[in-house]
């Protein structure tokens, strides 16, 4: 069960991430700042809540 939450967590990352994660160039030639840890903290932790809640649920399903 947990290496079934680990991959799932991984194809998260995989999916989700990285188109975000790349520097865009501007029109002047530099590259874009990635958005900030701040953007990528608050999608985990909504990620991780939405974990918890899903798991409460089959628990509370199961009793």
């Amino acid at each position: 069960m947990k290496s079934a939450i680990i991959a799932e967590r991984i194809l998260f990352f995989i999916i989700l991430l990285p188109p975000a994660a790349q520097a865009k160039p501007h029109r002047d030639g530099k590259t874009a700042s990635p958005p900030p840890d701040l953007f990528y903290y608050y999608i985990i932790r909504k990620y991780a809540q939405n974990r918890k809640n899903e798991k409460r649920k089959v628990l509370t399903a199961l009793v």
